[in-house]
């Protein structure tokens, strides 16, 4: 788990869970640099589940099978970074729905962008509006779903831009948004699109757009420099700086 998927998760937990509540899923639940239980609330029991045997697993499953639990059992289910691996991860989600209570909420972390890594496979990256299509999947077996909010958080000291989404199996709202303190784009609140929040290109293209200026502008410099007179009249002199390095180098190679 990347710093930021941990530190929104974080977020995620201190907000939505409420008085009253008693339980937590972790689907993916497998500790693999870090995990989302570090955040457990005091009282509450936290149930992990992935494919595989390990730390912070407590019951395995198999691939695309139901979820050993009855329908309405949590209160609140936790995704991280894994419907990125998962080859049907829409039959996943509507296991999440199925175990939901009807007064908790789904938390989704999924990668918007990053390197390939298998795990054992790698083969999704989610674009902004896809808490609005998972809503829409939903509703054909929890037709109270709600999108809480989603968007696509900026990269925090390393190269993951994190595709976020909470979901609900009631249609109240939510007002403690994560989004609020999250530095973000693309950013769905409920049924309302964010328009300030638009980013028609990814932080990675932003970047290289960056770079790209940059090295235009020092590519002019260097011309402007390379063209002046300073830089012809102090010619003799870089010369005799480049010879004297290198005679230094050799006469220490012989001390």
């Amino acid at each position: 788990m990347h710093k930021s998927a941990y530190e929104i998760g974080e977020k995620f937990l201190n907000r939505y869970w409420a008085g009253g509540m008693e339980s937590i899923l972790e689907v993916g639940s497998l500790d693999v640099n870090g995990t989302l239980k570090d955040f457990q609330p005091p009282n509450s029991e936290w149930v992990g589940i992935d494919l595989v045997p390990g730390k912070g697993v407590d019951v395995v499953v198999e691939k695309s099978e139901n979820f050993p639990f009855s329908d309405k059992t949590f209160d609140l289910v936790v995704a991280t970074s894994i419907f990125e691996h998962d080859p049907m991860f829409w039959v996943t989600f509507n296991e999440m729905l199925r175990v939901t209570k009807d007064s908790g909420f789904i938390f989704l972390s999924a990668p918007s962008n990053g390197m390939v890594h298998r795990y054992p496979l790698d083969v999704y990256r989610f674009y902004p509006d896809a808490g609005v299509a998972l809503e829409e999947w939903g509703k054909r077996t929890s037709p109270n779903i709600k999108l809480q909010e989603s968007f696509i958080s900026e990269r925090d000291g390393d190269h993951w831009n994190d595709f976020i989404a909470v979901f609900s199996l009631s249609t109240k709202s939510h007002l403690n948004k994560i989004y609020k303190d999250t530095p973000a784009s693309n950013i769905w609140d409920e049924n309302n699109f964010i328009e300030s929040s638009f980013r028609e290109k990814t932080e990675d293209m932003r970047i290289m757009d960056q770079l790209l200026i940059d090295k235009d502008f020092l590519f002019n410099q260097t011309k402007v420099i390379l063209g002046s007179k300073s830089w012809k009249i102090t010619s003799p002199l870089r010369d005799l700086s480049k010879f004297l390095n290198l005679r230094k180098k050799s006469w220490n190679l012989h001390r």
